[in-house]
């Protein structure tokens, strides 16, 4: 839990609409897409901005070559300053396009 957040979950309450619209993915080989591991890390670290705890987060990793399916499901991990982790649900909303939402916006 993260001091300064009245409701003591802030990072699993992230996740802004405008971060669904944001399009995330990369193309592979063969056609295949993959969701960009860093533009996901980018948008939620963005969220993290916005909540007022930016200052207890280390870093935000995701993992990588994520197909960019409707439906795909992963958790990208918050690393806190004092060493705990938050885990992130991610959801691919549109794998056409590759956009995602996170946080709430996700469960």
């Amino acid at each position: 839990m993260l001091s300064g957040d009245p409701y003591g979950m802030a990072l699993r309450k992230i996740g802004a609409p405008a971060a669904a619209a944001v399009a995330l993915m990369v193309a592979m080989g063969c056609g295949e897409k993959v969701i960009d591991a860093t533009k996901v890390e980018d948008a939620i670290n963005q969220d993290i901005q916005e909540t007022g705890v930016a200052g207890q987060v280390k870093s935000v990793e995701c993992p990588e070559d994520e197909p960019s399916e409707d439906g795909r499901r992963f958790d990208c991990t918050v690393i806190r300053t004092d060493g705990g982790t938050e885990a992130i649900p991610v959801v691919v909303t549109d794998g056409e396009a590759g956009n995602v939402s996170f946080g709430q916006e996700a469960q």
